[in-house]
């Protein structure tokens, strides 16, 4: 999430709006105490929210920090939503009961992961690591490109 979430800061920034991420990660415990706050931060008990799962996170533009409730009918959070949606995160602003400072990514339902988190202790049931089979396939490309289609290409003169 931490790519996705400075890619949003970025993209703020590239349109004037400097964002601030105010929260990410947060355990199960930390999200029991922030419910129990009654804050009105959220309405999620510990591992049904994406924030414990290592999935959500939450921005706020820099000027709506110090307002109440960070001006939730400020005309810049449409043009944040619609950023964090470009890069394919869910956009609590879009909810019934609007979230606008929240982004996650929908991995799989909340209900799923906290049934997994509960039974082997882990937040996701897969761990994704680079092969040695994609890297060779590049190697080869580039040995192709260099070897057989740059010369032919330079023949024919389009190189």
């Amino acid at each position: 999430m931490q790519p996705l979430a400075t890619r949003l800061v970025e993209l703020g920034r590239e349109q004037g709006i400097n964002l601030e991420i105010v929260s990410a990660y947060r355990s199960a415990s930390e999200q029991d105490a922030l419910l129990k706050s009654g804050a009105g931060v959220t309405k999620a008990s510990a591992l049904l929210s994406f924030h414990n799962h290592g999935l959500a996170f939450d921005v706020v533009p820099q000027e709506y920090k110090a307002q109440v409730d960070w001006n939730p009918s400020g005309a810049l959070w449409p043009r944040v939503g619609l950023l964090g949606e470009s890069l394919g995160l869910e956009w609590g602003g879009r909810w019934s009961d609007p979230d606008r400072p929240h982004f996650q990514l929908s991995a799989a339902p909340i209900r799923e992961l906290k049934d997994y988190w509960e039974k082997f202790g882990r937040w996701m049931p897969v761990s994704i690591e680079p092969t040695m089979g994609a890297a060779g396939i590049i190697v080869l490309i580039g040995v192709l490109y260099l070897l057989v289609l740059r010369p032919m290409l330079a023949r024919r003169g389009y190189v």
